[in-house]
């Protein structure tokens, strides 16, 4: 009986420590998965459409219009509901953000592989950000747990996610840690915003 006890004890003391390694391996894997597809995509459509530096490009349909060929897509909602679901998706910190789905100034789609897809223009036209839902409708929809940016700048035509890990802080938006996860494997992201 005792035997039993312990190991009952350890098994509640490592099963959770195991689950979470697992659940951070599959958010890793989902991030180089979604950067590596995102790249492809990119490198693809300035082969048949020539630098992305030099793309005339006003909105995400745009933009959508020269990766598609290049990417394998399951549904194309575009600025309508349907592709994500219908939640208040959440900063790292525990914020509200925005529900995506009824956001309708925004572009999304699905990849065959079930990654929810957003396509946004920045507003002084210098680049585009992809946000990927790495593991679909499920939870936790949240930045830096499911959700991730990958930002694209028009000027270099590079995904630029390892300059923007300054928002990588728990107590921060969790906007960059495509750009943390990338470069150190790992979720353990950083405590505090630096002051």
């Amino acid at each position: 009986m005792i035997t039993l006890v312990i190991i009952g004890v350890i098994a509640a003391l490592t099963v959770p420590t195991v689950m979470n390694k697992i659940n951070e391996q599959r958010t890793v894997s989902g991030v180089k998965t979604a950067y590596s597809k995102l790249a492809q995509a990119i490198q693809k459509a300035q082969i048949s459409n020539g630098s992305l530096t030099t793309w005339s490009v006003d909105s995400p349909e745009d933009i959508f219009k020269l990766v598609k060929p290049n990417l394998q897509i399951m549904k194309e909602c575009g600025y309508g509901s349907g592709c994500f679901p219908d939640v208040t998706y959440k900063y790292l910190d525990n914020r509200e953000y925005i529900n995506i789905d009824t956001r309708g100034d925004i572009y999304k789609f699905i990849l065959n592989d079930g990654t929810l897809v957003v396509i946004l223009i920045h507003r002084n036209k210098q680049g585009m950000n992809f946000w990927f839902d790495i593991n679909g409708p499920k939870g936790p929809n949240q930045w830096a747990k499911d959700l991730f940016l990958f930002p694209v700048d028009f000027t270099t035509g590079k995904i630029s996610v390892t300059d923007n890990s300054y928002e990588c802080y728990k107590d921060n938006t969790g906007l960059g840690c495509a750009g943390w996860i990338l470069k150190y494997n790992n979720t353990d992201y950083p405590a505090t915003t630096p002051e």
